[in-house]
């Protein structure tokens, strides 16, 4: 099931209306002007969202947090972002 649709679940709408009103985590994030390329989210059972990759700084990091938790329906986020490109130390992770 594809991300989106754990989404929608989440806010309890049905797959049979797919009008596409509710805004997903790659869409949000990109609202911010931070860049997704590098980033992965995946949706847990407990309304957790995972976020992994790269970021290119500390601020960027706060405000997909920040913005993920905003979210409807999210319960939390588990932040595993590493400040930096994908060349960067991997000791460098939050």
């Amino acid at each position: 099931m594809g991300l989106m649709k754990k989404f929608s679940k989440l806010k309890g709408n049905s797959e049979s209306n797919p009008t596409g009103t509710i805004k997903g985590p790659v869409a949000t994030i990109r609202e911010l002007g931070i860049d997704t390329s590098d980033l992965k989210f995946s949706l847990n059972q407990d309304g957790t969202v995972n976020i992994t990759g790269y970021v290119r700084d500390q601020s960027d990091c706060d405000r997909i947090c920040q913005a993920i938790k905003a979210m409807p329906g999210i319960a939390g986020v588990k932040n595993k972002l590493m400040v930096g490109d994908c060349e960067s130390d991997p000791e460098q992770a939050i």
